[in-house]
């Protein structure tokens, strides 16, 4: 299933940008992402499981917001079905504008242990407590302090990543306010590729559609077990 979901993959994502941006997340029928109190659920199944492990190792990078890292603890590398080699690893960003990643996360962990690569930390240009830039760049991790005080999101710092890392393809999973913002700014996201799976979360779900969303153009979709998969590009 890999090879093929791979194969879908590559065929729908082509792109001659210098770096492709895809936000990928999974979502009830009603457009929810957690339950209630940003409950944590399992919405995807094993085989749209694997589709978005086969993206994670056609990716240069994957991005996650620091809540995510707190909250969930991911280890952002592609192990399903099986443990992809180091070469075939994305490179782990996190959004963390006041530097709260901690050395315990698993990201760090999975570096030191071979199973994933040097993670990425994109920090305040105002904010930066050098004590902790200190203590995780002695742990591996590279600290990029260039996140602006607003808070908005910018194609400009995936560019950057680009010039400086070779990235090509860079994937962003989540958290809510990581989508959420995505979602309603101009300009940043190429393409989503997004699993609704089969379930009702009902009012008292967390959804990350706001007042303000792109438009869209379907390119591609498919079953994967109980789930579908949506492939889409901005416009």
């Amino acid at each position: 299933m890999n090879v093929e979901s791979k194969e879908w993959l590559e065929r729908n994502l082509q792109s001659n940008k210098s770096v492709q941006i895809i936000l990928t997340y999974a979502q009830s029928i009603d457009g929810c992402i957690a339950g209630r109190d940003k409950q944590q659920l399992l919405l995807s199944g094993k085989q749209s499981m694997e589709m978005t492990h086969a993206l994670r190792s056609i990716s240069d990078a994957i991005v996650v917001g620091i809540g995510t890292v707190l909250n969930e603890d991911p280890g952002l590398n592609a192990r399903i079905p099986t443990l992809a080699p180091l070469n075939d690893q994305p490179t782990p960003i996190i959004i963390d504008p006041h530097l709260r990643t901690p050395l315990t996360a698993k990201v760090i962990s999975n570096y030191t242990k071979g199973v994933g690569k040097a993670p990425i930390v994109l920090t305040s240009v105002e904010r930066c407590n050098e004590d902790k830039r200190q203590a995780l760049e002695g742990a591996g991790v590279r600290v990029e302090q260039i996140l602006q005080g607003d808070g908005q999101w910018r194609r400009e710092y995936f560019t950057h990543l680009s010039h400086v890392y070779s990235f090509k393809r860079v994937m962003i999973e989540g958290g809510a306010t990581v989508i959420k913002g995505l979602l309603s700014s101009d300009g940043v996201v190429d393409e989503l590729v997004v699993t609704v799976s089969p379930v009702l979360i009902g009012s008292a779900g967390l959804s990350i559609i706001s007042d303000k969303v792109p438009s869209l153009r379907h390119k591609d979709s498919r079953v994967f077990g109980k789930d579908v998969v949506f492939i889409a590009s901005t416009q």
